[in-house]
C-alpha cells in the first residue's frame, strides 16, 4: 500500500496519466503515418519525401499486409494522423511544463516517462520501413563505395555502384556526396553493419541517427539544468517532436547526428573543457555545414566574454587552429583540390537564372545573420541558441533551394533548450507552423510520371 506521505497528489497523478496518454497517441500516429506511406495509391505520389520501392524490398523478407486506399481516403488519413500527432505533442508540452514546475521527485518521474516513451516510439519507427525517404540508401552508397571499391565519394557519383541492390532504392545517383567527412566515416560504419542488404542497412542508419538524437536530447536537458531550469520540457521538445521522430528514427536523416555533436560540444564547454567542446562543434559542421552558424556565434560569444586583448587573441588563435587543423585532417584522405566541393556549389547555385533568385533571397538571410551577430555581441551567450536557430531558419527560408520538412529540425532542437521567453516562443511558433505546412504536403498526392 503506497505511503500517503510520498504518493503524488491526485492532480499530479492526473498529469502523469495525461502525459502517458499523449505519448501513446503520438506513438500510434507517427508509426501509423510512417506505415501508411507503404500504401500510396499506385498512380499517385507525394510531391516530396517518398520511397516508392521500399515496400517491395521489405516484402521479400518480411510479409507485409495488403491495403488499398483511394487517393481521397489516403489524403484524409494522412492529414488525420498528422493532426493527431501534433495535438498530442502540444498537449504533452503543456503537461511536461507543469510537471517540470513540481518538486524534484515529480520532475524525475516526468523525465523518465518522457525518455522511455520517446525511446519506445523511436524503436517502433526503427523497425518499420523507411517509407518517407530514400536518403539513407543514398548515404549508404558513399559508405559502400569506400568499403567495397576504395573510391572517393567526393568525386565519385552513386552511379559507380549501379547494379547493387541499394542503388535501386536510392536516388541522386549523378552527384558525389556533399556531406562532411565525419558523416562519411559514420556512413562507412553503418554501411558495413548493413552489409549491402536493404533491411540491415536501414536498421543500421536508423540506429545511428537515433543514437545521436539521444545525445542531443541528453544535451538539451544538461544545458537547461546548467541554467537552473527543469529538463522535462526541453526533453519533451526533442524526443516527442513528431517531425524529429519521423525523420530520425523513421527516415535516418542526419540532422540529429550533426546536432548531437554540436550540443554535446556546448555541454562539454560549459563544464570547463572549452577547447574539447569546440572540437565537437567543428566536428558537427563536418557532418553537415548547417551548424557553422552555431559554431561561429559561439566563438563570438566566447571572445566577447574574454578579458583583455591578449586573452582574446589567444582564444581566437586556438579556435582558428582547431577549425583549420581539424578540417584539413578530416578532408586530407579525400583531397582532390577544388573538385572536392563541386556538389555543394551545384546544390546552392545551379545556372544563371537560379543564381539571381538565390542572390535575391540571400539579402534577408544576410540580414538575419547580421542581426544574430549583433545580438550575440551585445548579450553574449544569453540568446545564443535562439540566434543560431534564427540563422538556421533563415537559411532554409531564403537560401536553400528546397523546402523539405527535415530541414527545420535544427531550429526546433536549438530552441528546445530555452529559456522559454517571448523570443524563444515566437521562433518556436513560426517553426512549428512552417513544419506543419511542410508535412501537410505529404498528404497532397500528385500524378506519378
Amino acid at each position: 500500500m503506497p505511503n500517503p506521505d510520498t504518493a503524488p497528489p491526485a492532480n499530479e497523478k492526473r498529469l502523469l496519466v495525461m502525459l502517458a496518454a499523449c505519448i501513446a497517441v503520438l506513438g500510434v500516429a507517427v508509426v501509423g503515418f510512417n506505415l501508411l506511406y507503404l500504401y500510396v495509391p499506385a498512380d499517385k505520389m507525394p510531391p516530396v519525401g517518398f520511397a516508392p520501392d521500399i515496400a517491395a524490398a521489405y516484402a521479400r523478407t518480411i510479409p507485409l499486409p495488403r491495403f488499398v486506399f483511394s487517393p481521397r481516403s489516403f489524403e484524409a488519413i494522412s492529414l488525420a494522423l498528422q493532426a493527431g500527432m501534433w495535438a498530442a505533442f502540444f498537449t504533452a508540452l503543456v503537461v511536461a511544463r507543469r510537471l517540470g514546475d513540481g518538486d524534484g521527485g515529480l520532475e524525475r518521474v516526468a523525465l523518465r516517462r518522457i525518455a522511455v516513451g520517446g525511446a519506445l516510439v523511436s524503436l517502433a519507427l526503427i523497425l518499420t520501413p523507411p517509407s518517407l525517404s530514400t536518403d539513407l540508401y543514398h548515404y549508404s552508397l558513399f559508405g559502400r563505395m569506400i568499403i567495397t571499391r576504395g573510391l572517393n565519394p567526393y568525386v565519385t557519383t552513386g552511379n559507380a555502384l549501379a547494379g547493387e541492390p541499394l542503388w535501386v532504392l536510392s536516388d541522386s545517383h549523378t552527384i558525389p556526396t556533399h556531406y562532411g567527412p565525419v558523416f562519411t566515416a559514420l556512413s562507412v560504419v553503418a554501411a558495413g553493419v548493413g552489409r549491402g542488404g536493404p533491411i540491415g542497412t536501414a536498421l543500421a542508419f536508423k540506429t545511428l541517427a537515433t543514437g545521436f538524437g539521444a545525445l542531443a536530447a541528453w544535451s538539451v536537458v544538461a544545458l537547461a539544468r546548467r541554467q537552473g531550469r527543469s529538463g522535462a520540457l526541453p526533453l519533451a521538445l526533442v524526443v516527442l517532436n513528431p517531425l524529429v521522430l519521423i525523420e530520425t528514427a523513421g527516415s535516418a536523416h542526419n540532422e540529429m547526428v550533426m546536432l548531437g555533436l554540436a550540443l554535446a560540444g556546448l555541454v562539454v564547454a560549459g563544464r570547463g573543457r572549452r577547447l574539447l567542446g569546440f572540437v565537437l562543434m567543428v566536428g558537427s559542421v563536418h557532418v553537415k555545414w548547417v551548424t557553422a552558424t552555431l559554431t561561429g556565434l559561439t566563438a563570438i560569444a566566447w571572445l566577447r566574454d574574454s578579458r583583455g586583448l591578449g586573452a582574446r587573441a589567444k582564444q581566437l588563435a586556438a579556435m582558428v587552429g582547431i577549425a583549420v587543423g581539424l578540417t584539413v585532417l578530416l578532408y586530407l584522405p579525400f583531397w582532390t583540390g577544388r573538385d572536392l566541393l563541386t556538389t555543394t556549389r551545384r546544390i546552392l547555385v545551379s545556372g544563371d537564372a537560379d543564381r539571381q533568385i538565390h542572390l535575391a533571397r540571400f539579402i534577408p538571410f544576410v540580414a538575419a545573420i547580421v542581426s544574430a551577430v549583433g545580438v550575440v555581441v551585445r548579450f553574449g551567450e544569453k540568446y545564443l541558441l535562439e540566434m543560431a536557430a534564427l540563422a538556421c531558419l533563415a537559411f532554409v527560408l531564403f537560401v536553400f533551394p528546397w523546402w523539405l520538412p527535415w530541414y527545420v529540425i535544427p531550429t526546433f532542437t536549438l530552441l528546445a533548450v530555452g529559456p522559454f521567453g517571448r523570443l524563444n516562443a515566437a521562433l518556436f511558433a513560426v517553426t512549428a507552423v512552417f513544419a506543419m505546412f511542410l508535412m501537410a504536403n505529404w498528404a497532397m498526392l500528385v500524378p506519378r510520371h
